[in-house]
């Protein structure tokens, strides 16, 4: 039983069959793994699957990894993606919401191939999953501190800017777009400090600092 591009090449001389090879390193996998029948029942499922859902194998066999997995937080459009790929034969891979059988909610990430026999059938599909929780809600939690930020500058009326020295690239809030030129003999402030960092800046890189100066004042 093999994935349709690829067949497994064994060493000759392996200590234990080829079979047994196989069976250890999925068995042992930090990564979860589940075997499905072309209708989508379990199986089989290995021990950091149980470890990470909370189901056995016994509790799961036999039935569709959607019916009990899935959160109802899941994004509906990559659940449904998933399951018309494994209805016309196709691999998938995706990062979905689910849930563990205390009820507890996870984000795992899936990658699924269909497996076929020596006559090019399909027997089964091979889904693995990694757990990329910690990963998720990181991403997600500085998605929310830059939008706090971004807000916060929006109603103090205070801008920023950052310049990359190894890409060379620079960017810079709106706030620090160019306005209405003040009346003769003022200055604002913003545009005191912009001056005194970029006077202190090497030479060889005021050019890519100029932008942030209000009305194109040179340095």
């Amino acid at each position: 039983m093999t994935s349709a591009d690829q067949t497994p090449q064994w060493p000759a001389d392996l200590p234990i069959p080829a079979g047994d090879m196989f069976a250890l390193v999925a068995e042992h996998a930090p990564n979860a793994a589940i075997v499905t029948d072309p209708q989508d029942r379990i199986l089989w499922g290995n021990a950091a699957f149980a470890r990470i859902t909370g189901h056995t194998l016994d509790e799961a066999r036999g039935r569709s990894p959607a019916d009990f997995l899935r959160s109802p937080e899941s994004d509906p459009v990559l659940a449904a993606e998933i399951k018309d790929a494994i209805a016309h034969v196709r691999p998938f891979q995706g990062t979905l919401r689910n849930r563990r059988r205390d009820g507890s909610g996870f984000w795992m990430k899936l990658e699924g191939r269909p497996l076929h026999d020596g006559d090019g059938q399909l027997v089964a599909f091979l889904t693995t999953g990694t757990d990329v929780t910690a990963q998720v809600e990181r991403e997600a939690a500085l998605t929310r501190q830059e939008t706090l930020f971004n807000e916060a500058q929006r109603i103090a009326r205070i801008g920023s800017w950052d310049y990359d020295m190894l890409t060379r690239t620079q960017q810079w809030s709106a706030e620090n777009l160019p306005h209405p030129r003040p009346p003769s003999g003022r200055r604002p402030a913003a545009r005191d400090r912009h001056l005194r960092l970029c006077r202190g800046t090497p030479a060889a890189h005021r050019g890519r600092l100029q932008p942030v100066l209000p009305h194109g004042r040179a340095l």
